[in-house]
């Protein structure tokens, strides 16, 4: 009896006010709000995969360590309105003479002055110092081979930002630690956000079950007749 009543259920339900059956408005609704948390949920992925990968990658330089050849850093903030919203460690390799090679946006690669390699950004930024962990110093000279190789190298977040060019000025490969830590960071936290969104407004199936029971016993009772 049950059986048939789940069957005969759906027509039944697409007659009651409080039908299950959600209206192309509820869907939009509910595809707003999963969106909206997806993108969140990206959003404090990313910034927490840098920041991971960051911590994972980059020490602060030792009082009177000798930096030349090594790949070093500051914090920089990227700034909305003149407020730090997303920390990145820019990068370059130390030369002599106090001045540091590094690419930037819209400069490419270049040779600044360390104290200017240090300055903080207006979005508040780092003047700390930090090294890159693991690999010993690389020689000047190789350090300058490189740079000719890649000098006319445009800065590109996703293939040459100053990560990437950093660690093939010491003989490394192209890779870039915080960008890979910022997408996986991304992906998971924007597919966890949207996953436990959509669970919380899915339509409860038990819920379902349960009316379709008490229709039956209504039934029982001789309160519906057919």
């Amino acid at each position: 009896m049950l059986r048939k009543l789940e069957a005969l259920s759906p027509a039944i339900e697409l007659r009651r006010k409080d039908d299950d059956e959600p209206s192309l408005t509820s869907r939009v609704a509910k595809g707003t709000v999963i969106a909206g948390t997806g993108i969140v949920g990206a959003a404090v992925g990313s910034r927490l995969g840098a920041k991971i990968a960051q911590v994972a990658r980059y020490r602060r330089a030792r009082p009177g360590e000798d930096l030349v050849g090594k790949v070093v850093g500051v914090k920089r903030h990227i700034g909305v309105a003149g407020h730090p919203v997303f920390g990145v460690m820019h990068v370059g390799v130390a030369m002599p003479g106090a001045r540091v090679l590094h690419s930037a946006p819209g400069k490419g690669l270049g040779d600044s002055a360390a104290a200017t390699f240090r300055k903080s950004s207006k979005s508040g930024g780092s003047a700390t110092v930090y090294v890159a962990r693991g690999g010993g110093a690389v020689a000047p000279e190789a350090v300058r081979k490189a740079a000719a190789g890649v000098k006319e190298k445009p800065w590109r977040c996703g293939s040459g930002n100053c990560e990437h060019i950093a660690s093939q000025l010491v003989g490394g490969k192209p890779r870039s630690p915080q960008l890979r830590g910022a997408l996986i960071g991304a992906a998971a936290g924007g597919a966890g956000a949207s996953t436990a969104t959509a669970a919380t407004l899915r339509p409860n199936e038990e819920r379902k079950r349960t009316r379709v029971r008490q229709f039956a016993a209504r039934i029982a009772r001789n309160e519906i007749k057919f």
